[in-house]
């Protein structure tokens, strides 16, 4: 029988206080207030009986004569963090993403801290990103 990390990760939240959005079949959802950023929303997606997890976040943009810039800052960003990657999409919105194998009697609570320091690095990022972004 396999396992529904989703579920567990919802029912870990649930036990913590922990606020989250059901988004559908596989994402669970979760915002947060931080010092350098105002709305950052962390998403969860779940492959269905697998017990791979992937986390992302789109909390800002490198648009037109600034893609080099970001280019630079993700380059940069990614060296001083290993838990997390950045780069920026095909739209030029800038990602954090991460990923993680989970165990079955610690899933919920794996997903949790993997959120935390998700929002931790992200909201110590974002000003080194904009930084460099908007030094010229």
């Amino acid at each position: 029988m396999a396992v529904n990390y989703k579920q567990l990760f919802m029912n870990y939240c649930d036990s913590e206080g922990i606020k989250y959005n059901d988004d559908d079949e596989e994402t669970v959802s979760l915002s947060y207030r931080c010092d350098n950023l105002e709305d950052l929303r962390i998403v969860v997606f779940f492959h269905k009986d697998r017990n791979d997890v992937q986390f992302w976040s789109t909390f800002a943009s490198a648009k037109d004569e600034k893609r080099s810039a970001g280019l630079l800052a993700c380059n940069s960003l990614n060296q001083e963090y290993r838990w997390v990657r950045f780069y920026l999409d095909k739209d030029w919105d800038l990602i954090c993403e991460a990923d993680a194998l989970l165990d079955p009697s610690s899933g919920g609570e794996e997903c949790l801290s993997i959120v935390r320091r998700m929002v931790n690095i992200i909201d110590e990022a974002y000003p080194k990103f904009m930084k460099t972004l908007w030094a010229n």
